[in-house]
């Protein structure tokens, strides 16, 4: 009877957080649509009333991609007048600085290469190269992914143009060399992501963003990015807000981004992901439930924390407890609800192929967070380049 009760309140608690997510942010579609049409007449800003920009780019090992980042980068329609190329290079082996450097002067961009003599990990790199930016609009972008054309462009006029924005953040559309059960699972989350972000945008925020294109004031941060822990894109967004500001999920500001199809690669990634992510919420409870931050403190926060950290054990302590109540009950009927279980789940995923999707990747996603959640709490080291094509 233990595990029962056990496993009853810890699924109860878990359904109670996707519950109130989905009333107080997800759901909430009329909002949404405000927020879009806000963002639509924003994005009617003219050209030439744009500011100057510093693109900071950072490497490790990106020889074989730094120069399409670079032509990426001048393909865009953002004013080439107005932009700033920086490449922060990790101390590479692999000539990553000198074909930054040659592709900067052929395509006669107003950029310059930083390199570090020793590794010093990403978050240190970027705060090097924020210090040596010569605009106070900054984008962060990582070097392997592309821009759509007007994705700068959208990201920029939405962080100027919306009253008490900070910061911004990009979409990331997938992007595969091949179809494979992993590719699937990963579209049907970045989906879910992708809406979870606009929905806590016209709330008031959204956390953590992606690193893929985040655009952000220099006056809007509170302090450097910290070294010792956390994702950039976590500790940005949260320092955006902690200064005061909006940090928005910008839907027409595509990038795309290279995703591993081999499911020990897209763990490895998803796991490094979890782990800063996670770092960055356990160093900022000061947030949870703090009405100096509107609602992101008050609502979008708190929900966030739950499913980031509490759901994932939660989700796992009560399907062992009710599995293990089952096995200890010796009960026939019991075997045979659990066998029906299975067996109707097995029916629906055959019926639904993108049901199947978003509810395998709902758990695997699980896996991912507790993995990374027991993980944050070791010392973070350097990251191995994720294998992707």
């Amino acid at each position: 009877m233990f595990f029962l009760i056990l496993g009853s309140i810890s699924l109860s608690i878990v359904s109670l957080v996707y519950f109130l997510y989905y009333v107080l942010i997800y759901g909430a579609k009329d909002r949404a649509s405000r927020y879009l049409k806000n963002i639509q007449r924003t994005l009617e800003t003219e050209v030439r009333l744009l500011p100057s920009v510093s693109i900071i780019v950072s490497t490790y090992e990106e020889a074989k991609v730094i120069r399409r980042k670079i032509e990426n980068i001048a393909d865009s329609d953002y004013p080439l007048d107005k932009m700033e190329i920086i490449v922060i290079d990790d101390a590479s082996k692999d000539r990553t600085a000198e074909i930054a450097e040659r592709a900067l002067a052929e395509l006669g961009l107003n950029g310059k290469v930083l390199r570090n003599p020793n590794r010093i990990g990403l978050n240190a790199s970027l705060n090097t190269a924020i210090e040596a930016a010569s605009n106070d609009v900054l984008c962060i972008t990582d070097s392997d992914v592309t821009f759509k054309e007007d994705a700068l462009q959208n990201a920029i006029k939405v962080l100027v143009g919306i009253q008490g924005a900070g910061g911004v953040t990009g979409k990331i559309v997938p992007s595969f060399d091949r179809d494979t059960k992993v590719t699937r699972l990963e579209d049907g989350y970045r989906d879910f992501s992708n809406r979870s972000m606009l929905a806590e945008s016209f709330r008031h925020s959204t956390f953590p963003g992606s690193g893929v294109l985040t655009a952000f004031r220099r006056s809007s941060l509170t302090g450097l990015i910290p070294v010792s822990y956390g994702s950039t894109d976590g500790n940005i967004s949260m320092s955006i807000v902690k200064s005061g500001h909006r940090f928005l999920y910008v839907p027409y500001a595509d990038v795309y981004e290279p995703m591993p199809a081999d499911i020990s690669q897209h763990r490895l990634q998803k796991v490094r992901r979890a782990k800063r992510l996670i770092q960055v919420v356990l160093h900022n409870t000061d947030v949870l439930f703090n009405g100096k931050y509107g609602e992101f403190g008050l609502v979008v926060f708190p929900l966030k924390f739950a499913m980031l950290v509490l759901c994932p054990v939660l989700m796992c302590i009560g399907f062992v407890s009710f599995v293990v109540f089952i096995l200890l009950s010796q009960s026939i009927v019991l075997y045979s609800f659990l066998l029906l279980g299975l067996l109707t789940v097995a029916v629906i995923s055959a019926i639904s192929g993108r049901l199947c999707s978003l509810v395998s990747g709902f758990v695997l996603h699980q896996f991912y967070l507790i993995v990374g959640l027991f993980s944050s709490f070791k010392k973070g080291g350097f990251w191995k380049k994720i294998e992707r094509r």
